[in-house]
């Protein structure tokens, strides 16, 4: 961050005006929205993105080819800044400048101006359903679709994980209208792409998708009254990649994705003890055995959650006929709870309301 404070100065000091300082100004306010250090340098993100906004619009006014993803880039990263503070508002006014100017150059060229344009769409959807526009939210999240697929048809590789992004990002929206069907349709084309790729690349980035359709899925699920039985083989596909996907990588650096996966999974699991409990033994009860496990490793467990995790726990592990296990979770369940806010206020205040029992004058009979 001081490095570009430092350039900034500099620049400034020698009346540079020019492409460098404007990436500057925006990569200074990216920091300051990221760490939240305004009082360092007095002044906040839309300080510095408002500054080097209005050296490339100079610019591109001057040479828009040149300059339109550039400018672009900056028009995204403030309305993100103001998404963060909840201004959809006015968030929104920059991405419909920035739909203006990926629009010109996907005209012109629409191989380098069309994963701008489908990103200001996807982004635009969003805002809009924050904004309560169901209608402006679908269309705009059908255009960026649209644009991903032509561009994914030229280059699959290259588009592969955009365009998965994209489906994950709609189905996400269709989950929150109540949409199952759509949600489902665009989770499946997501989910598609990420298992028949055997590209190393792609599948470094599966991570980044697969916390969205966790997320999407785990939302179906949570609407029992609205869940179609059709959904659940493909909740249970859901689950089963982007586990596999964990147990590849380290589970440890993404607590966020195995909290999800572990809700996500006890639902799919009194599903399938329903329907299915000899496959719901073979696969749920050890997936879920682990996910809890990693679970347990974090330090952002309150005690409630704690005690429920190893509660549940203690069951699978009982009814997989490991029964010293299975009173150890219990044990570890019953610590937690004692330590609870629930227990503390119930046992705490009783202790304080007891009546105090009056001594009785002689000796004190024990019956053993």
């Amino acid at each position: 961050m001081e490095f570009y404070k430092k350039g900034i100065e500099l620049l400034e000091e020698n009346h540079v005006n020019n492409e460098v300082l404007a990436d500057l100004y925006n990569n200074l306010a990216e920091e300051l929205r990221n760490h939240k250090e305004l009082e360092k340098f007095g002044k906040n993100p839309q300080h510095y993105y408002e500054k080097g906004i209005k050296i490339l619009e100079g610019l591109y006014d001057s040479n828009s080819s040149k300059y339109a993803e550039a400018l672009g880039d900056v028009y995204n990263n403030i309305c993100v800044y103001y998404i963060d503070y909840n201004d959809y508002y006015q968030g929104l006014q920059y991405l419909k400048k920035c739909e203006k100017v990926y629009s010109t150059l996907y005209c012109n060229n629409p191989r380098r101006g069309g994963q701008g344009l489908a990103e200001c769409y996807i982004q635009m959807s969003n805002v809009y359903e924050s904004l309560g526009n169901k209608k402006r939210a679908v269309e705009a999240a059908e255009k960026g679709i649209a644009i991903f697929e032509y561009l994914f048809s030229i280059n699959q590789n290259r588009y592969a994980i955009k365009l998965s992004w994209a489906y994950s990002e709609t189905g996400l929206l269709y989950a929150l209208y109540d949409d199952f069907e759509s949600c489902g349709n665009n989770m499946e084309k997501s989910l598609n792409i990420l298992e028949c790729t055997e590209n190393a690349y792609i599948k470094s980035k599966q991570v980044s998708i697969i916390d969205k359709i966790i997320f999407a899925m785990d939302l179906v699920l949570q609407r029992e009254n609205l869940m179609q039985e059709y959904l659940f083989p493909l909740a249970h596909r859901v689950f089963k990649f982007a586990y596999e996907c964990m147990k590849e990588n380290s589970a440890e650096e993404y607590p966020e994705l195995i909290a999800v996966l572990y809700e996500m999974g006890q639902d799919l699991m009194y599903y399938f003890e329903k329907k299915d409990l000899v496959f719901a033994k073979e696969y749920y009860y050890p997936a879920m055995l682990d996910l809890g496990k990693s679970r347990l490793k974090g330090n952002d467990l309150t005690p409630k959650e704690r005690m429920e995790i190893n509660f549940i726990l203690s069951v699978i592990t009982g009814l997989l006929g490991n029964t010293e296990t299975s009173a150890n979770f219990f044990n570890e369940s019953v610590e937690a709870f004692l330590v609870t806010d629930d227990f503390k206020s119930k046992y705490s205040k009783t202790n304080i309301n007891r009546k105090k029992r009056k001594k009785k004058r002689g000796f004190v009979k024990f019956f053993v």
